[in-house]
């Protein structure tokens, strides 16, 4: 599960990966095999970068096991 406002960003990367071992790109960064920046969720998304597949599954698929994680996700945005 993602927890913390920090993100991963390839060089030239258009993705943002959150930090989790189910994304294999992230699972490399955290290995040390890829280098990568870390930045704040908010700054990847003002910069045009869209969450990878992997790890936007994995994050819809935790929000399904909490209970209201939907709706808490939701009310977070405002």
């Amino acid at each position: 599960m993602h927890k913390g406002n920090l993100v991963y960003v390839l060089p030239g990367g258009k993705k943002y990966h959150y930090k989790d071992d189910d994304c294999s790109y992230s699972s490399s960064i955290m290995k040390g095999t890829k280098k990568a920046k870390q930045i704040t969720e908010d700054e990847a998304k003002r910069r045009g970068l869209t969450l990878c597949k992997s790890c936007r599954k994995e994050y819809q698929e935790d929000l399904r096991e909490r209970p209201f994680g939907l709706i808490r996700s939701i009310f977070k945005k405002f």
